[in-house]
Protein backbone atom coordinates (compact mmCIF):
# COMPACT_ATOMS: atom_id res chain seq x y z
CA UNK A 1 0.00 0.00 0.00
CA UNK A 2 2.86 2.37 0.91
CA UNK A 3 2.48 6.06 0.17
CA UNK A 4 -0.64 5.55 -1.90
CA UNK A 5 -2.88 5.54 1.16
CA UNK A 6 -0.79 7.87 3.27
CA UNK A 7 -2.83 10.27 5.33
CA UNK A 8 -1.44 13.78 5.59
CA UNK A 9 -2.31 16.05 8.50
CA UNK A 10 -4.69 18.75 7.33
CA UNK A 11 -5.65 22.20 8.52
CA UNK A 12 -9.27 22.85 9.20
CA UNK A 13 -12.08 23.53 11.60
CA UNK A 14 -15.27 21.51 11.90
CA UNK A 15 -16.03 20.01 8.52
CA UNK A 16 -13.56 22.26 6.68
CA UNK A 17 -10.46 20.45 5.43
CA UNK A 18 -7.55 22.09 3.63
CA UNK A 19 -4.64 19.88 2.59
CA UNK A 20 -1.14 21.32 1.87
CA UNK A 21 -1.05 21.22 -1.95
CA UNK A 22 -4.67 22.32 -2.27
CA UNK A 23 -3.93 25.23 0.09
CA UNK A 24 -0.94 26.38 -2.00
CA UNK A 25 -2.87 26.06 -5.27
CA UNK A 26 -5.77 28.06 -3.85
CA UNK A 27 -3.43 30.82 -2.70
CA UNK A 28 -1.63 31.06 -6.06
CA UNK A 29 -4.84 31.08 -8.08
CA UNK A 30 -6.49 33.57 -5.74
CA UNK A 31 -3.53 35.94 -5.84
CA UNK A 32 -3.37 35.90 -9.65
CA UNK A 33 -7.09 36.59 -9.88
CA UNK A 34 -7.84 38.94 -6.99
CA UNK A 35 -4.83 41.28 -7.25
CA UNK A 36 -5.31 42.14 -10.97
CA UNK A 37 -9.06 42.48 -10.36
CA UNK A 38 -8.51 44.95 -7.52
CA UNK A 39 -6.03 46.93 -9.64
CA UNK A 40 -8.36 46.73 -12.66
CA UNK A 41 -5.54 45.33 -14.82
CA UNK A 42 -5.96 43.70 -18.20
CA UNK A 43 -3.23 41.08 -17.91
CA UNK A 44 -3.36 40.32 -21.62
CA UNK A 45 -2.06 43.84 -22.24
CA UNK A 46 0.82 43.39 -19.80
CA UNK A 47 3.91 41.14 -19.93
CA UNK A 48 1.95 38.62 -17.86
CA UNK A 49 -0.14 38.09 -20.96
CA UNK A 50 2.71 35.94 -22.26
CA UNK A 51 1.79 33.45 -19.54
CA UNK A 52 -1.59 32.83 -21.19
CA UNK A 53 -1.81 29.93 -23.61
CA UNK A 54 -1.75 31.16 -27.21
CA UNK A 55 -1.06 28.22 -29.58
CA UNK A 56 0.55 30.42 -32.22
CA UNK A 57 3.12 31.68 -29.71
CA UNK A 58 3.86 28.14 -28.58
CA UNK A 59 4.25 26.74 -32.09
CA UNK A 60 5.93 29.65 -33.84
CA UNK A 61 7.92 31.33 -31.07
CA UNK A 62 8.66 28.42 -28.75
CA UNK A 63 6.85 29.80 -25.70
CA UNK A 64 6.29 26.29 -24.40
CA UNK A 65 5.98 27.45 -20.78
CA UNK A 66 2.48 28.65 -21.63
CA UNK A 67 1.07 25.10 -21.50
CA UNK A 68 1.94 25.22 -17.79
CA UNK A 69 1.41 28.83 -16.71
CA UNK A 70 -2.04 29.34 -18.30
CA UNK A 71 -3.77 27.16 -15.67
CA UNK A 72 -3.18 29.68 -12.87
CA UNK A 73 -5.22 32.51 -14.45
CA UNK A 74 -8.98 32.92 -14.69
CA UNK A 75 -11.15 35.12 -16.84
CA UNK A 76 -14.10 35.83 -14.54
CA UNK A 77 -15.38 35.46 -11.01
CA UNK A 78 -17.69 32.49 -11.68
CA UNK A 79 -14.94 30.73 -13.63
CA UNK A 80 -12.56 31.26 -10.72
CA UNK A 81 -15.14 30.34 -8.06
CA UNK A 82 -16.25 27.10 -9.72
CA UNK A 83 -12.71 25.89 -10.27
CA UNK A 84 -11.53 26.71 -6.75
CA UNK A 85 -14.57 25.12 -5.09
CA UNK A 86 -14.09 22.00 -7.15
CA UNK A 87 -10.36 21.96 -6.38
CA UNK A 88 -11.15 22.12 -2.67
CA UNK A 89 -14.03 19.62 -2.65
CA UNK A 90 -12.39 16.90 -4.76
CA UNK A 91 -8.72 17.78 -4.37
CA UNK A 92 -8.66 17.36 -0.59
CA UNK A 93 -9.87 13.76 -0.80
CA UNK A 94 -7.51 12.85 -3.65
CA UNK A 95 -4.53 14.45 -1.91
CA UNK A 96 -5.25 12.63 1.36
CA UNK A 97 -5.47 9.36 -0.56
CA UNK A 98 -2.31 9.81 -2.63
CA UNK A 99 -0.17 12.14 -0.57
CA UNK A 100 0.85 15.70 -1.42
CA UNK A 101 3.65 14.94 -3.88
CA UNK A 102 1.70 12.54 -6.08
CA UNK A 103 -1.40 14.69 -5.97
CA UNK A 104 0.50 17.83 -6.99
CA UNK A 105 2.20 16.00 -9.85
CA UNK A 106 -1.10 14.59 -11.09
CA UNK A 107 -2.88 17.96 -10.92
CA UNK A 108 -0.14 19.84 -12.78
CA UNK A 109 0.31 17.11 -15.39
CA UNK A 110 -3.43 17.09 -16.09
CA UNK A 111 -3.26 20.85 -16.64
CA UNK A 112 -0.26 20.56 -18.95
CA UNK A 113 -1.88 17.71 -20.91
CA UNK A 114 -5.02 19.83 -21.32
CA UNK A 115 -2.89 22.72 -22.64
CA UNK A 116 -1.13 20.45 -25.12
CA UNK A 117 -4.52 19.25 -26.38
CA UNK A 118 -5.56 22.87 -26.93
CA UNK A 119 -2.42 23.50 -28.99
CA UNK A 120 -2.85 20.34 -31.08
CA UNK A 121 -6.51 21.05 -31.83
CA UNK A 122 -5.64 24.65 -32.74
CA UNK A 123 -3.55 23.33 -35.63
CA UNK A 124 -6.84 22.54 -37.40
CA UNK A 125 -8.38 25.93 -36.68
CA UNK A 126 -6.95 29.25 -37.82
CA UNK A 127 -8.88 31.23 -35.22
CA UNK A 128 -7.78 28.80 -32.50
CA UNK A 129 -4.12 29.56 -33.15
CA UNK A 130 -4.46 33.15 -31.93
CA UNK A 131 -7.03 32.57 -29.18
CA UNK A 132 -5.81 32.90 -25.59
CA UNK A 133 -6.74 30.11 -23.17
CA UNK A 134 -6.63 30.45 -19.39
CA UNK A 135 -8.02 28.55 -16.42
CA UNK A 136 -7.39 25.45 -14.36
CA UNK A 137 -10.41 23.58 -15.70
CA UNK A 138 -8.32 20.93 -17.46
CA UNK A 139 -6.63 20.00 -14.18
CA UNK A 140 -9.97 20.28 -12.32
CA UNK A 141 -11.67 17.82 -14.66
CA UNK A 142 -8.72 15.49 -14.13
CA UNK A 143 -9.49 15.68 -10.39
CA UNK A 144 -13.14 14.82 -11.02
CA UNK A 145 -11.99 11.76 -12.97
CA UNK A 146 -9.59 10.74 -10.20
CA UNK A 147 -12.25 11.11 -7.52
CA UNK A 148 -14.65 9.00 -9.57
CA UNK A 149 -12.09 6.20 -9.81
CA UNK A 150 -10.90 6.43 -6.21
CA UNK A 151 -14.34 6.65 -4.62
CA UNK A 152 -16.72 5.26 -7.27
CA UNK A 153 -19.75 4.77 -5.02
CA UNK A 154 -19.48 8.00 -3.01
CA UNK A 155 -22.55 10.18 -3.68
CA UNK A 156 -21.89 13.51 -5.40
CA UNK A 157 -24.68 16.02 -5.85
CA UNK A 158 -24.93 17.11 -9.49
CA UNK A 159 -25.92 20.80 -9.54
CA UNK A 160 -26.24 20.42 -5.73
CA UNK A 161 -29.61 18.70 -6.27
CA UNK A 162 -29.30 15.24 -7.78
CA UNK A 163 -27.20 12.58 -5.99
CA UNK A 164 -25.06 10.43 -8.27
CA UNK A 165 -22.33 7.90 -7.49
CA UNK A 166 -18.99 9.57 -8.17
CA UNK A 167 -18.19 7.21 -11.06
CA UNK A 168 -21.39 8.20 -12.88
CA UNK A 169 -20.86 11.86 -12.06
CA UNK A 170 -17.45 11.72 -13.77
CA UNK A 171 -18.95 9.96 -16.80
CA UNK A 172 -21.73 12.54 -16.99
CA UNK A 173 -19.29 15.45 -16.87
CA UNK A 174 -17.15 13.89 -19.60
CA UNK A 175 -20.24 13.26 -21.75
CA UNK A 176 -21.41 16.85 -21.38
CA UNK A 177 -18.00 18.18 -22.41
CA UNK A 178 -17.82 15.82 -25.39
CA UNK A 179 -21.26 16.91 -26.57
CA UNK A 180 -20.55 20.61 -26.05
CA UNK A 181 -17.26 20.37 -27.96
CA UNK A 182 -19.13 19.37 -31.08
CA UNK A 183 -22.38 21.27 -30.51
CA UNK A 184 -20.82 24.63 -29.56
CA UNK A 185 -17.20 24.67 -30.78
CA UNK A 186 -17.05 28.49 -30.70
CA UNK A 187 -18.66 29.01 -27.31
CA UNK A 188 -15.57 30.55 -25.72
CA UNK A 189 -15.16 27.57 -23.38
CA UNK A 190 -12.30 25.21 -24.09
CA UNK A 191 -14.14 21.92 -23.82
CA UNK A 192 -11.20 20.17 -25.45
CA UNK A 193 -9.05 21.22 -22.47
CA UNK A 194 -11.56 19.63 -20.08
CA UNK A 195 -11.58 16.42 -22.09
CA UNK A 196 -7.79 16.47 -22.39
CA UNK A 197 -7.38 16.70 -18.62
CA UNK A 198 -9.79 13.80 -18.06
CA UNK A 199 -8.18 11.65 -20.78
CA UNK A 200 -4.72 12.13 -19.33
CA UNK A 201 -6.04 11.39 -15.86
CA UNK A 202 -7.58 8.14 -17.06
CA UNK A 203 -4.36 7.02 -18.75
CA UNK A 204 -2.28 8.02 -15.73
CA UNK A 205 -4.44 6.15 -13.23
CA UNK A 206 -5.11 3.09 -15.37
CA UNK A 207 -1.67 2.63 -16.91
CA UNK A 208 0.97 4.52 -14.93
CA UNK A 209 -0.05 3.86 -11.33
CA UNK A 210 -0.33 0.05 -11.74
CA UNK A 211 3.22 -0.02 -13.13
CA UNK A 212 4.37 1.82 -10.03
CA UNK A 213 2.77 -0.86 -7.89
CA UNK A 214 -0.19 1.24 -6.75
CA UNK A 215 -3.87 0.46 -7.00
CA UNK A 216 -6.12 3.14 -8.45
CA UNK A 217 -9.10 2.65 -6.20
CA UNK A 218 -9.73 2.27 -2.52
CA UNK A 219 -12.63 1.38 -0.28
CA UNK A 220 -10.76 1.71 3.01
CA UNK A 221 -11.36 5.39 3.62
CA UNK A 222 -13.14 6.70 6.67
CA UNK A 223 -15.90 9.24 6.17
CA UNK A 224 -14.01 11.89 8.15
CA UNK A 225 -11.42 12.16 5.36
CA UNK A 226 -13.95 13.00 2.63
CA UNK A 227 -14.94 16.57 1.68
CA UNK A 228 -17.68 18.06 3.85
CA UNK A 229 -20.02 18.30 0.84
CA UNK A 230 -19.74 14.54 0.33
CA UNK A 231 -20.25 13.88 4.03
CA UNK A 232 -23.35 16.08 4.00
CA UNK A 233 -24.76 13.98 1.16
CA UNK A 234 -23.99 10.79 3.02
CA UNK A 235 -25.55 12.19 6.19
CA UNK A 236 -28.71 13.13 4.28
CA UNK A 237 -29.01 9.62 2.90
CA UNK A 238 -28.55 8.12 6.37
CA UNK A 239 -31.25 10.45 7.70
CA UNK A 240 -33.60 9.33 4.92
CA UNK A 241 -32.94 5.70 5.79
CA UNK A 242 -33.56 6.32 9.50
CA UNK A 243 -36.79 8.15 8.74
CA UNK A 244 -37.96 5.36 6.44
CA UNK A 245 -37.08 2.79 9.12
CA UNK A 246 -39.07 4.70 11.76
CA UNK A 247 -42.07 4.93 9.45
CA UNK A 248 -41.85 1.23 8.77
CA UNK A 249 -41.69 0.48 12.52
CA UNK A 250 -44.76 2.66 13.11
CA UNK A 251 -46.60 0.89 10.31
CA UNK A 252 -45.73 -2.55 11.71
CA UNK A 253 -46.89 -1.56 15.22
CA UNK A 254 -50.17 -0.30 13.79
CA UNK A 255 -50.62 -3.57 11.96
CA UNK A 256 -49.95 -5.54 15.15
CA UNK A 257 -52.46 -3.42 17.09
CA UNK A 258 -55.02 -3.92 14.33
CA UNK A 259 -54.55 -7.70 14.50
CA UNK A 260 -54.91 -7.65 18.31
CA UNK A 261 -58.09 -5.58 18.10
CA UNK A 262 -59.52 -7.90 15.49
CA UNK A 263 -58.64 -10.88 17.70
CA UNK A 264 -60.46 -9.32 20.68
CA UNK A 265 -63.49 -8.52 18.53
CA UNK A 266 -63.60 -12.11 17.29
CA UNK A 267 -63.45 -13.45 20.88
CA UNK A 268 -66.17 -11.06 21.97
CA UNK A 269 -68.48 -12.23 19.18
CA UNK A 270 -67.90 -15.86 20.03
Amino acid sequence: MGNYYRYRPSMGFGGFVLTPAVKILLIINAALYVIPALLNLDLLATPLGFLYLVPALVLRHGMIWQVFTYMFFHGGFMHFLFNMLTLWMFGTAVEQAWGTRRFAAYYLLCGVAAGICVVLVALFSRSGLVSATIGSSGAIYGLILAFGLLFPDTPVYFMFLFPLPAKYFAILMASIEFFMQWAQPGSGISHIAHLGGMLFGLLYIRLWLPRRGHRHATSSWGSEQLPWTVRVGQGYRRWQLRRARRRFDVYMREQERTKEERGREDRWVH
